[in-house]
C-alpha cells in the first residue's frame, strides 16, 4: 500500500481508512486493532508536523498499514465524521489524537493526548500490539529505541579485530552504535549504548560475546561497571604504548580515532543488504547478525524483505 497521490501533509504517508464501521469489520477478520487518527485537515503546525513526522517515518508507516487497520477521522468536520467523533467522545477541533481500539469499538489502551513524538507513536503502538495480544514486529521495536530520547554513555572496548568486535557487540539490547576505531596502535570498537540500560549487565555481555583484551572507561561510573564485568582481571595497558603499567581497566587515555568507511559494519556493507534502505539501528543489527551466524532478516520489515535479491 501507498499513500494516495497529494494527499495533505496533515495525513503523512499512511493510506488510510474512511470507514470506521468496515475496518471494524477487516479487523474481525485479520485480528488486528484499529489506529484510529483522529485529525484536523487542513491543520495548524502541530497537525502539519506530526504527518511529516511519525506518519511519514517509513517503518512507522509500514507497521500502521500492515499491523493495524488505519482509520482517519476528520476532527473538524460534522456528518460521518462528527458522528465518529461523538460516539468516541473525541473533542471538535482538538491536536491530533490517536486511539487504538478493538473489533467492538472499545480503547485498547488509555485515551492520551500530546503524543506527537515518533518515539511516543511507536511506544503507544508496540503496548497497542502488546495488549491485544499480537505479537510486536523486532522492526518496530527497534524504531521505539532508535528514536528513544534518553541519554547515552560511551565505552571502548580493545579487540583482536574491529569487524568482529562491531558485529559481536553489535547485538547486545541497549546497544544503539557501534564504531571500528583505532586508540594507538590497537583496534577498538567505541559503543554507544542508552543511558538507561544497566551498565553492569551490558558489559559483562560485551565481554562474554568480545572477550576483549581491555575495557576502556569514558568516566569513573563506567570504571566501576567494567572492573564487575571483568572477574577473571583482563589487563590492559593504560597509556597503550610505550612499556605501560598493565592494569585490570582503565579510563580511556586519548580520544579514539576512526577507521576509514571500508572498515564499518563490514559484514553489512559485503552483503546484499547493504542496498536496503535501513535505519541506523537496523544496520547495526543487521550487521551483527551476518557477522556471529545470526537472522539478519528478523530485523527487517516485510517490505524491506520483498526488496532483497
Amino acid at each position: 500500500m501507498s499513500a494516495q497521490p497529494n494527499q495533505p501533509v496533515e495525513m503523512g504517508q499512511v493510506r488510510w481508512g474512511r470507514d470506521l464501521d468496515a475496518a471494524k469489520d477487516e479487523a474481525r477478520r485479520t485480528g488486528r486493532p484499529l489506529f484510529v487518527l483522529f485529525q484536523e485537515i487542513p491543520g495548524c503546525s502541530t497537525c502539519q508536523n506530526f504527518g511529516r513526522g511519525p506518519l511519514s517515518h517509513p517503518l512507522v508507516v509500514e507497521a500502521i498499514e500492515t499491523e493495524f487497520v488505519p482509520v482517519l477521522v476528520y476532527n473538524n468536520r460534522d456528518g460521518e465524521d462528527g458522528r465518529v467523533r461523538q460516539s468516541l467522545a473525541e473533542p471538535a477541533w482538538n491536536n491530533p489524537v490517536i486511539r487504538f481500539l478493538d473489533v467492538d469499538g472499545r480503547d485498547v489502551l488509555p485515551r492520551r493526548d500530546g503524543v506527537w513524538s515518533t518515539e511516543g507513536v511507536v511506544t503507544r503502538m508496540v503496548n497497542a500490539l502488546a495488549a491485544a495480544d499480537r505479537a510486536v514486529p523486532d522492526y518496530l521495536r527497534l524504531v521505539r529505541d532508535e528514536t528513544a530520547t534518553s541519554e547515552t554513555s560511551r565505552l571502548t572496548l580493545a579487540v583482536h579485530c574491529f569487524w568482529e568486535g562491531a558485529a559481536a557487540v553489535g547485538g547486545i539490547d541497549g546497544v544503539t552504535d557501534v564504531e571500528a576505531a583505532f586508540l594507538g596502535g590497537r583496534e577498538v570498537v567505541d559503543v554507544t549504548y542508552a543511558a538507561n540500560v544497566d551498565a553492569d549487565a551490558l558489559l559483562a555481555e560485551a565481554t562474554r560475546r568480545a572477550h576483549p583484551s581491555g575495557i576502556y572507561a569514558a568516566d569513573a561510573k563506567q570504571f566501576e561497571a567494567a572492573d564487575k564485568a571483568t572477574p577473571g582481571g583482563a589487563t590492559v595497558d593504560r597509556e597503550i604504548a610505550g612499556g605501560a603499567t598493565a592494569e585490570k581497566i582503565a579510563l580511556l587515555p586519548q580520544p579514539t580515532r576512526r577507521a576509514p568507511d571500508s572498515d564499518q559494519l563490514y559484514y553489512l556493507r559485503h552483503s546484499p543488504y547493504a542496498k536496503l534502505e535501513l535505519t541506523r539501528l537496523q544496520q547495526i543489527r543487521v550487521n551483527a547478525a551476518l557477522g556471529t551466524g545470526g537472522s539478519p532478516e528478523r530485523w527487517l520489515s516485510p517490505r524491506q524483505r520483498a526488496q532483497l535479491p
